[in-house]
């Protein structure tokens, strides 16, 4: 069922458009989300401001279902926060965020959020948790391709990826997402994802020459880097992940970075211990 006032016909439109204002790619990535099966009214939490009849503030809340020390929770992401320019600085975010967290507050011990001013969401209890980037610069040695494209307009492929998505096993125990479909969905509308059939998994992956960047592996099994590679025609010099590596079994060295050298993860309530070299990975970051 729609949530909160997405019952109304036409409020998920009024919505998509305001955000438009702020994210001009919204509309695309969110379309290009739909025709997976991510139903942004399905899934978020609307908050709204409105003047004259024109929705002019937004802030969403949903759902994420992570594993954090080995321990399984769910935590509340807010996403979504955008103001129309012309409409800024009358305190009509500020109020959105309020009336969400409140909301927040009330089911979940824990709300996290990416941003790239961070001096704004401190305002609101959040603090920053520092992530790091992992590297096996002696990676083990590669195979031959077993892997392909995944087809999203394939019903089967599809339906392999939702169920997968369902069922994974986390990617890190130190910090990694479980039975979590929507934000995954949103946030690869527009990527290219391989099937490998052999491990029964979903990896999105990119190359660079021969530098191989995983953002995520989601299987039911999580396979060492090792059956990944033994899976990947080579050559493969170096391993980089925007995840924990802790389930690859492989030798990673860790450093502190920014995602995206400008985007922090920050939370507000129980999170992680101090110290722990974590990322939230790139399929969860809302």
């Amino acid at each position: 069922m729609p949530r909160g006032r997405y019952v109304e016909p036409g409020f998920r439109e009024r919505v998509i458009g305001t955000l438009a204002t702020v994210f001009p790619w919204f509309p695309d990535w969110e379309g290009a989300a739909r025709t997976s099966g991510m139903l942004w009214e399905k899934c978020s939490t609307p908050f709204v401001r409105e003047s004259d009849g024109l929705l002019t503030a937004h802030a969403g809340i949903l759902e994420i279902p992570v594993v954090i020390a080995g321990e399984e929770r769910v935590v509340a992401g807010l996403h979504a926060v955008a103001t129309r320019p012309e409409h800024q600085r009358r305190g009509y975010m500020r109020d959105c965020v309020e009336r969400a967290l409140a909301f927040a507050d009330e089911r979940y011990e824990t709300v996290i959020l990416t941003c790239e001013t961070p001096e704004i969401y401190a305002r609101f209890g959040f603090r920053v948790v520092p992530e790091f980037r992992f590297t096996c610069d002696a990676p083990p040695p590669c195979g031959a391709a077993a892997h392909r494209d995944l087809d999203k307009s394939d019903a089967a492929d599809l339906d392999f990826l939702q169920t997968l998505l369902l069922e994974r096993a986390p990617v890190s125990e130190r910090l990694g997402v479980v039975r979590e479909r929507d934000v995954f969905l949103f946030d690869t509308a527009s990527r290219t994802l391989q099937i490998f059939p052999e491990l029964g998994a979903v990896v999105w992956m990119r190359r660079r020459d021969d530098v191989l960047l995983l953002d995520d592996v989601v299987a039911r099994n999580m396979p060492t880097l090792a059956q990944l590679l033994a899976q990947l025609d080579g050559p493969v010099s170096k391993v980089i992940t925007d995840f924990a590596p802790d389930r690859l079994d492989a030798p990673f060295r860790a450093e502190q970075r920014l995602f995206h050298g400008e985007e922090y993860l920050m939370a507000r309530g129980p999170f992680l211990a101090d110290g722990v070299e974590v990322a939230l990975p790139r399929s969860g970051r809302c």
